[in-house]
């Protein structure tokens, strides 16, 4: 009696029908690529907002050395009046200048008269963008008419914490915006203003 029992009951036990596993496994698939999508879009952002904390204290570094009177050269030849900045360009070109930027030392002591050299200022460090990010666009915040800006150099000299900012190599601005970009459009700005003050928007 027992035996036909367990039988009788047997027949109720249920399982998964193919349809439905296929269909489990389907909605499975969908979840994990839009979970693979958005942590690969999560990634990238950490990745620029990285690299926009980055240049931040690079342009940081150079107000540092010039306020705190760091001496260049050695010797006869070592002073504390030059000027010592960061230079950018949002100009893509064989050698990538979109994707480098630039601390240097000029040792012109008035600083209305610095304009960056490659050849000719001292490179204390080169930085260059990592894979996907570039140097979208430099150009005054606020914006407002004005000619095409394609490169920004943030200048500092000792005793004052104010930037000196030049569009072009030539024309002061109040305020130098720059933005950042990654390859899917996820984009940073750093903004600097002339009393020396440093922010990141996103």
């Amino acid at each position: 009696m027992k035996i036909k029992l367990l039988q009788k009951k047997s027949k109720y036990i249920a399982g998964f029908t193919l349809v439905e596993l296929v269909v489990s496994l389907a909605i499975m698939g969908i979840m994990m690529s839009v979970v693979a999508f958005q942590h690969r879009g999560f990634s990238e952002r950490i990745q620029l907002q990285n690299t926009a904390y980055e240049l931040a204290l690079v342009i940081r570094e150079a107000q540092s050395y010039g306020i705190n009177v760091r001496q260049e050269g050695s010797g006869s030849g070592a002073g504390f009046d030059g000027v010592y900045g960061v230079y950018l360009s949002d100009q893509s070109n064989n050698n990538d200048t979109n994707k480098t930027y630039y601390l240097f030392y000029d040792t012109n002591e008035n600083i209305e008269n610095v304009s960056f050299n490659v050849n000719q200022d001292e490179i204390i460090a080169e930085y260059t963008l990592p894979v996907g990010q570039s140097i979208a666009d430099v150009y005054p915040c606020g914006g407002g008419a004005g000619p095409e800006v394609n490169s920004l150099t943030i200048m500092f000299k000792r005793p004052s914490p104010e930037a000196i900012m030049k569009s072009n190599g030539n024309n002061t601005l109040t305020q130098g915006c720059i933005l950042i970009e990654s390859q899917n459009r996820y984009s940073e700005i750093i903004q600097v203003n002339s009393t020396g003050r440093i922010t990141i928007e996103e």
